[in-house]
């Protein structure tokens, strides 16, 4: 059953994304790249680590300024196929629905966020942590990265960026 874009599986009460078709092709371009890339669909964020990859890449064949349909070198396939292998893997992992624990009663409930910047992107991700008297739980609830401007920008000003931008986005 698909919702909100995964897919979910009732009985396991589990959620996953789409497999993405990748292109099997000796001929790679920044066309089928950012074909491959487009596709990713990740609405909650969970593999934002891929997903990010992927893009940077993009954006260094863009920096490069590439022709649509020329080769990529050696070294820039190389990396591609690296990115292509993690990204076929992202549809065998299967995530929990449901991330309560315990007794409901006696558990305490705390949203996390964390949020970062570099030179390249930068990041959210907010945590669900629950606790109680036996046992204590963690469970990234949602993720999102961007990527930064190509024009140089202080770190500090990227960080200011990434809390404005979380603001907005909650």
């Amino acid at each position: 059953m698909k919702v909100l874009g995964m897919h979910w599986d009732s009985e396991a009460d589990t959620l996953s994304v789409k497999p993405v078709k990748m292109l099997e092709r000796s001929f790679v371009t920044m066309r089928t790249v950012l074909k491959q890339v487009a596709k990713l669909f990740d609405p909650l964020g969970m593999f934002a680590p891929v997903t990010l990859k992927g893009k940077l890449f993009s954006q260094k064949l863009w920096i490069k300024q590439l022709e649509w349909d020329e080769k990529l070198s050696k070294e820039d396939k190389e990396m591609w196929f690296d990115i292509k292998d993690d990204i076929s893997k992202i549809a065998n992992h299967k995530m929990n629905r449901c991330v309560t624990v315990g007794d409901k009663s006696s558990v305490t409930n705390t949203l996390v966020c964390f949020c970062d910047a570099s030179a390249f992107a930068y990041a959210t991700c907010v945590y669900l942590v629950q606790s109680s008297e036996s046992q204590c739980n963690s469970e990234l609830i949602f993720a999102k990265t961007r990527l930064a401007p190509t024009t140089q920008t202080a770190i500090p000003r990227l960080d200011h960026h990434v809390g404005v931008w979380y603001k907005s986005s909650c």
